[in-house]
């Protein structure tokens, strides 16, 4: 009798099943890899403080280490700073070049987040 074909057969069954183990790892490993991402964002989001800017607070000088965002009507604008930063919206480098380019006259401090502890 010709047992050729069970020997091939043999030898593509365990070439399957360690594909789909190792498949099956890796898929594990990108999901616990997922798991550490999200708790990691939601770590840093509980320890990212931030307060809206009343009309009368009116600031020159950036007091928190964070992002500050500016109304310009329209649209929003953020802006990375450090404590004691001078706040000049015309100076400001701002995220996205539409930012950078439009007219400063009308931007408007609306809310600052600050990575500094709260206690």
């Amino acid at each position: 009798m010709n047992n050729k074909g069970f020997a091939i057969t043999g030898i593509l069954y365990t070439l399957l099943i360690l594909f789909l183990l190792l498949v099956g790892s890796f898929l594990g490993i990108m999901r616990s890899r997922n798991n550490y991402l999200e708790k990691s964002i939601v770590s840093l989001e509980d320890s990212y403080v931030g307060g809206e800017v009343n009309d009368s607070y009116s600031i020159d000088i950036a007091d928190y280490t964070g992002k500050y965002e500016f109304s310009t009507g329209d649209s929003l604008c953020y802006s990375y700073l450090s404590k004691g930063n001078i706040i000049d919206v015309n100076v400001i480098k701002y995220t996205t070049r539409e930012c950078n380019e439009m007219d400063k006259t009308n931007f408007e401090l609306i809310m600052i987040y600050s990575f500094e502890d709260s206690d």
